[in-house]
């Protein structure tokens, strides 16, 4: 996630600053089971690229997952977690790519490319809020591919399914009684959202929405 203001834990990432996330997704659909922010909380032993030859790798193996530290070109590292792999095959003479590697770069970026088409992001300079909308986007789009999955003829034949779905979402969402609780009483008509930014006045403790 693209970021560039203070964050504990900001890393610097292909270029551009950001927040790095850990995703387990699926590897057809790009569902997302589960998430977890990158603090740098690895062994040094890993993170260190000098002595370090290219294309040379490091492995750490626990009972459910592998961990690569890969050196690609002096002074860059690549460091990636499998669950699927349990040993460290290294593919290519060349090169030297471990398995992991050349299977990450075969299905890696795809969520994210999703999630750039359709996205609720705002510039803040917040990293909690950063991490909350990349949540709504990934929270959005698991429930279109459940949607999918146990409605499959929805709006078949048509490219833009996702889009409508969206839109159908973003209606439902306000109608919610757990998203958004309607007080006709105390705003004056308006709509209480705990998610969106309210406008206080002298009068009421309570705001409205911005629509």
């Amino acid at each position: 996630m693209p970021f560039r203001s203070r964050c504990p834990f900001r890393q610097y990432i292909q270029s551009k600053y950001g927040i790095k996330i850990w995703a387990d997704c699926d590897a057809a659909s790009s569902y997302v089971w589960n998430l977890q922010e990158c603090t740098g909380k690895l062994q040094p032993q890993l993170l260190n690229t000098w002595n370090r030859s290219i294309n040379s790798s490091k492995f750490v193996f626990t009972a459910d997952a592998c961990l690569v530290s890969f050196v690609p070109k002096k002074g860059i590292l690549v460091v990636l977690m499998s669950m699927l792999h349990r040993d460290g095959r290294i593919c290519g003479r060349e090169h030297q790519n471990t398995e992991i590697l050349i299977d990450s770069n075969a299905s890696k970026d795809n969520l994210d490319k999703l999630l750039t088409g359709y996205s609720c992001k705002r510039r803040t300079l917040l990293w909690p809020l950063v991490i909350f909308f990349n949540i709504f986007d990934v929270s959005a789009y698991n429930t279109f591919v459940i949607w999918m999955a146990l409605i499959p003829e929805w709006n078949r034949g048509k490219l833009q399914r996702r889009q409508l779905f969206l839109e159908e979402l973003g209606k439902a969402y306000p109608k919610d009684p757990s998203f958004c609780s309607h007080r006709e009483e105390d705003s004056g008509g308006g709509c209480w959202c705990p998610i969106r930014p309210t406008h206080r006045t002298n009068n009421s403790n309570t705001g409205n929405c911005s629509r």
